[in-house]
């Protein structure tokens, strides 16, 4: 077997541990109009969220927020300014993880030195579920770039996984961390397997195969094979490979995945299967075409064969038929627990003509997979404003799901994002509550701090809008219906601190700001 080489951890790596941080709540729990994560703990669901467009990561703002069954913010903590509190930061949530009882966080965060490029640092947090933050570890030094991707647990262990570089943006590698539950970094090494190591980033998605080998998958620019190498949990790699499509073999194949386990221990790969083509005439330079893909794999890690389902059209795999039109997916796949089922859910972006223009609305793919006949239980579509670029799931107890997603107002490229949507379904894909969070600049509450009365701006489209004034343990004090402008008495509360809760006539939108009464 192949050994990967070995980076001893020294102390520079690590700019700063540390234990039992005091932590910065956001009283008001804010809207907000980014996310990239969300995980389950107990009966509650947790995600990152901020304030802040597609293109542009923001350090301010930045907070892990804590849902109820019905969806109200019921806790928040602020993430902002880890990272030495630099002006110039930005961060980044990759993942959140329920792991032993508590939220592993990791973060990406850059800055810039001069008008070098930017720095990277990776940042490990550890939240209990009041949203202490226990732990603060930050990866990175002057000379490094680090960034971590993806979490997961084996034999008692956590493994990270992600990239590094030197600061001139060369020598790239894959990363793998392995930690103890008590925070010691106990492995710190790096696997060179990264492709073309020209371009500046790489990050690897790592999951279990198995309680002893596990998978890390490498986004490599124009590496459209992507490599899926696995590892044993002393870090040795077992085999590497490309998955190919049998059918269209010059094609390409982007492994986004997941393995998931049926009940005759066999464990297959949910991917997408991505076929393109750069020969195609003007005025359509390139054509990507892309289906659900489950990859069966033999029990040294090989192809065996691969099943696909078609979400954008024509099945490739079956008619080899490309097309002018394609969806560009981002998925997530989760096994239910006792079950010989898969939940996958993949967000398109679907792209048409010349220069990739992107349409309004896109389609939300939902699908159940058998996994023990790699057919299909059930399948939904939602269409919702989304460019498929992020998307999280979970299971909620009593064998629902939830789904979280981010909606554009795609009219030029600098627009915000307008919100976040989070919806909880059944078993069988029916939505049994959602709630849009949208972006802040939305609504308005003034004058904040108040004394005597509040005020509430509302956007053009609505002209009225019911509220509710809540104290912090959630009793409601006082609601009516409110217009633009209008008066909205506060006297006869003491001082204090209060949330405004509003619905609009938009839709089921809630809009939840902060209230500070003046003494």
């Amino acid at each position: 077997m192949k050994k990967i080489f070995m980076l001893t951890l020294i102390a520079s790596f690590i700019s700063s541990i540390s234990f039992g941080q005091e932590t910065e709540r956001y009283l008001n729990p804010h809207t907000f109009t980014y996310s990239t994560s969300c995980a389950v703990l107990g009966n509650h669901l947790y995600l990152n969220v901020g304030n802040h467009g597609y293109f542009n990561w923001d350090a301010h703002g930045q907070a892990i927020i804590k849902l109820n069954d019905s969806l109200e913010v019921i806790d928040s903590v602020d993430i902002s300014g880890l990272n030495h509190h630099r002006n110039n930061e930005s961060l980044y949530v990759e993942k959140i993880e329920s792991i032993n009882g508590q939220l592993h966080v990791l973060l990406t965060s850059f800055y810039y030195v001069g008008n070098s490029y930017p720095r990277y640092e990776a940042v490990i947090l550890k939240v209990d579920s009041f949203l202490n933050i226990l732990d603060t570890i930050i990866l990175g030094s002057d000379s490094l770039n680090i960034s971590l991707a993806d979490i997961s647990i084996a034999n008692g262990k956590i493994f990270y996984t992600g990239a590094i570089w030197d600061t001139a943006y060369a020598n790239q590698r894959s990363l793998i961390i392995q930690q103890s539950f008590d925070s010691s970094i106990e492995r710190f090494e790096s696997v060179d397997i990264a492709g073309d190591k020209s371009y500046p980033v790489h990050f690897a998605d790592l999951t279990m195969y198995n309680d002893s080998v596990f998978a890390i998958s490498m986004i490599s620019a124009y590496d459209y094979y992507r490599p899926l190498t696995f590892l044993d949990t002393n870090m040795n790699v077992i085999s590497t490979i490309k998955i190919q499509d049998p059918i269209k073999p010059e094609f390409g194949t982007y492994n986004e995945g997941y393995f998931v386990r049926s009940n005759d221990s066999t464990t297959r790969l949910i991917t997408t299967v991505n076929h393109f083509s750069h020969n195609l005439p003007p005025p359509v330079y390139a054509d990507f075409y892309y289906n659900l893909g489950v990859v069966n794999l033999t029990s040294q890690f090989q192809v065996q064969s691969i099943d696909t389902f078609a979400f954008s059209g024509a099945n490739t795999h079956l008619d080899g038929t490309l097309n002018t039109m394609g969806v560009k997916p981002r998925n997530d796949a989760i096994s239910m627990n006792n079950t010989d089922s898969c939940f996958i859910a993949i967000a398109g972006q679907e792209v048409f003509g010349s220069h990739f223009e992107i349409k309004p609305l896109n389609e939300v793919y939902l699908y159940n997979l058998n996994t023990n006949t790699n057919t299909l239980n059930w399948s939904r579509i939602y269409t919702r404003h989304s460019t498929g670029n992020q998307i999280s799931t979970d299971i909620l107890p009593g064998n629902r799901y939830v789904l979280v997603l981010n909606e554009y107002d795609w009219t030029n490229y600098s627009s915000p994002n307008t919100s976040v949507h989070v919806m909880i379904l059944d078993n069988q894909g029916s939505i049994l509550s959602e709630r849009a969070f949208v972006r802040e600049a939305e609504v308005d509450v003034y004058p904040n701090p108040a004394s005597d009365y509040f005020s509430i701006n509302l956007p053009h489209a609505v002209t009225s809008a019911e509220f509710s004034i809540l104290d912090l343990n959630g009793r409601c004090l006082h609601s009516g219906k409110a217009s633009s402008g209008k008066h909205i008495p506060i006297h006869d509360l003491p001082p204090g601190k209060y949330v405004v809760k509003i619905k609009t006539e938009l839709g089921p939108e809630l809009i939840n700001s902060l209230v500070i009464k003046q003494p």
